[in-house]
């Protein structure tokens, strides 16, 4: 910004009280824009793919993401890029179980999971940081991002029976920022590889995001009417009375975990959903663009 072509306008225009209007809400959104975080919760299927029965990282697709979040940490905005295990972790964890048997409790399993997604956030970290020369924060304390000053961070899962797509919507809480999420596909009608005549549901609310990710409607109506009976409730037991539920299993996936929905409902955090491979819908969206006809925009009730 090149506050030289304001002192030009201010001379000339003979101290005009628009001029002062002008000036101070150019400068008022210029530090909104620039304190702007975007959350971008990465599957893991967006960075790797299946070579020669190998899963190897799809460097082409990950460097087209890499150059959107170069180009937006340039105009000044933030990120915290939330990895997951993808299908090399699920293959591990598979084994695991094949191997040694299921043992009644999955809580390693979960670990192994988490460790998974931390190794793919130090892997992202490490190639953003020698493409772009920009320093990178890895896998930090997720009660602490808002006190961290990096343009980019880069993070794997935190908690067992939490995926990262919860890690992801509690760093949006924490940062105050924007939530986009890269996924093999955007929020569909139905499972598009079972149905190849499923459908973009360009818009929804969380409540219908609710019931998409198999809540169903007990459950999201007790999570609505949490808010006004249990005021005290904190995220961390609405967590735990979800996890009763048994809804996330180690190396689970889907359109969206149901936690991280319910949490996203809960503090009103938009979301949206973007196709692994449109790079442009993703540029559109941090360009300010967010009902770009290829991306799912999750709203407000």
């Amino acid at each position: 910004m090149n506050l030289n072509y304001y002192f030009l306008f201010f001379y000339f225009s003979g101290y005009n009280v628009w001029f002062y209007i002008v000036f101070l809400g150019h400068i008022i959104f210029m530090v909104k824009i620039n304190d702007k975080t975007y959350v971008v919760a990465m599957g893991g299927s967006a960075i790797f793919e299946k070579h020669e029965g190998n899963y190897i990282f799809k460097k082409d697709t990950i460097n087209s993401f890499f150059k959107h979040f170069n180009e937006g940490i340039q105009k000044g905005f933030k990120f915290i890029v939330v990895v997951g295990g993808g299908a090399p972790s699920r293959l591990f964890i598979n084994k695991v179980e094949a191997t040694f048997g299921e043992r009644g409790k999955d809580f390693l399993l979960h670990e192994m999971g988490i460790q998974q997604t931390k190794m793919n956030a130090l892997a992202m970290g490490y190639a953003f940081e020698r493409e772009f020369g920009i320093n990178v924060m890895c896998n930090p304390d997720i009660n602490f991002l808002g006190l961290f000053d990096h343009q980019i961070t880069f993070m794997g899962g935190t908690e067992p029976r939490q995926t990262t797509d919860t890690v992801a919507v509690k760093a949006a809480i924490n940062v105050k920022g924007e939530l986009i999420n890269i996924s093999k596909y955007p929020v569909m009608t139905e499972d598009p590889e079972q149905n190849p005549n499923a459908t973009l549901i360009k818009k929804m609310t969380h409540k219908e995001l609710a019931g998409l990710v198999g809540l169903g409607k007990e459950k999201i109506d007790y999570l609505i009417n949490f808010k006004t009976v249990n005021k005290d409730w904190s995220d961390s037991e609405i967590i735990h009375f979800l996890e009763l539920e048994n809804l996330i299993q180690a190396g689970c996936h889907g359109v969206f975990d149901p936690v991280a929905t319910a949490l996203a409902l809960r503090h009103n955090i938009p979301i949206t959903f973007v196709g692994q491979d449109d790079f442009k819908a993703f540029g559109k969206v941090i360009s300010n663009n967010p009902y770009y006809p290829k991306t799912v925009t999750v709203v407000r009730d």
